[in-house]
């Protein structure tokens, strides 16, 4: 009865916790400029490994960007060309310079890496798009892709009084917020979002997947907080541009990386 017992536990074990492991690429603050320098210092670039959101793309400078972004040259042993960059580089123990060709290194990305250099690409505004330059434009509801499954993605609001709210996807892992809001305007090319409001979750330290083992990480005992006021306010910065419409003749926009459609939804 023992040996059987160690047969039926150990599997448990063995996949219970590395599933876990999954869910602490999520504890990070997206609304931290400094979090992926931090990470570089401390020689930990397994951030490159997952997946990051446009908000956190969004709150970064024009610098931090460029670092990020190349960032994943400099993993791979890329010698740059710029002194600035040799420089920031130079002084991680992990960089390891000896590739001079890029397009060698970008053979060697994978594909999340490639996905996210492209994105950041879009946040410093390298697009032959054409930009979104009037308010008119965007005023109404839009939704990150052009159809709702078992829930919404990411949501925006964008009002005639300059006001918008943004509502994270119903899917995200280990929700840190259920919106937040505040004011906009439009200025190059750029959607300037002002976060005065943000309502929170309140729950435990403890996390846990969902049945079914998709990966779907949710935070123990969750419950709302009260929406509170910001006492120093974050500004997040979008590259906005126009796609025109959809097949179902959607009026659709690239806000960030990705296409957001004109589209009806509860709030």
């Amino acid at each position: 009865m023992k040996k059987i017992l160690i047969l039926l536990i150990i599997p448990i074990s063995l996949f219970s916790e590395p599933n876990l492991e999954i869910c602490k690429r999520f504890l990070h603050d997206e609304f931290d400029p400094t979090f992926f320098i931090k990470k570089m210092e401390e020689g930990d670039t397994s951030f490159a490994n997952h997946y990051i959101t446009d908000i956190h793309f969004a709150i970064l400078n024009k610098e931090q960007l460029k670092i990020l972004r190349n960032f994943y040259f400099a993993k791979y042993g890329y010698i740059f060309k710029s002194a600035d960059l040799n420089l920031i580089f130079n002084k991680y123990h992990w960089y390891s310079p000896k590739i001079s060709d890029q397009n060698t290194i970008i053979k060697n990305f994978k594909e999340i890496e490639s996905d996210t250099v492209k994105r950041i690409a879009f946040f410093e505004n390298k697009s032959n798009e054409k930009p979104v330059n009037h308010i008119s434009n965007i005023i109404g509801k839009w939704h990150l892709g052009e159809t709702v499954g078992s829930g919404y993605n990411d949501r925006f609001i964008f009002r005639k009084n300059k006001e918008y709210t943004y509502f994270p996807s119903e899917a995200k892992d280990l929700p840190k917020y259920a919106y937040f809001s505040g004011e906009y305007e439009i200025s190059n090319g750029f959607l300037i979002l002002t976060v005065n409001k943000i309502r929170e979750y309140k729950h435990s330290d403890s996390f846990k997947l969902a049945e079914g083992g998709n990966h779907t990480c949710f935070w123990e005992n969750q419950k709302l907080d009260k929406e509170r006021k910001l006492g120093k306010p974050l500004v997040l910065n979008f590259p906005i541009y126009h796609s025109d419409f959809s097949e179902d003749s959607m009026k659709v926009i690239r806000l960030g990386s990705f296409l957001f459609y004109e589209k009806d939804f509860d709030d």
